[in-house]
């Protein structure tokens, strides 16, 4: 299932995984975190691709306020890949996201985080 809009911008294809636990037997509660999950951790990557990981440690509250809250601002379009429960209580989702580079490194470059990689 693919959702959003491509169009010719800067942007990275990632491969992410989310996870969440199922609760009270509830699957649509826990899919739906899974993939918020899956989403977040995609634009996790293409940052981690974009700053050096000393940065990445030493700024992650800023990064998870800032950057990481903002999601959906950052997914051009997504596929679920795979899904389903992996064990009794818990629920995974993995999926394909362009992630649109351009907002990033302006976001990131706002706070002073965009630093000249090696």
């Amino acid at each position: 299932m693919s959702y959003g809009l491509a169009n010719a911008q800067d942007v990275q294809t990632v491969t992410a995984k989310g996870v969440a636990a199922i609760e009270q037997g509830n699957t649509a509660i826990a899919r739906d975190i899974a993939l918020q999950d899956a989403l977040r951790n995609a634009v996790e990557q293409a940052v981690g691709t974009m700053i050096d990981s000393e940065t990445l440690v030493e700024s992650y509250q800023v990064l998870r306020d800032s950057v990481y809250s903002k999601t959906s601002g950052y997914i051009q379009k997504y596929t679920v890949l795979q899904e389903g429960s992996t064990a009794p209580t818990l629920y995974e989702v993995t999926v394909s996201a362009v992630v649109k580079t351009e907002g990033l490194k302006n976001d990131l470059g706002a706070l002073g985080l965009l630093h000249a990689r090696a």
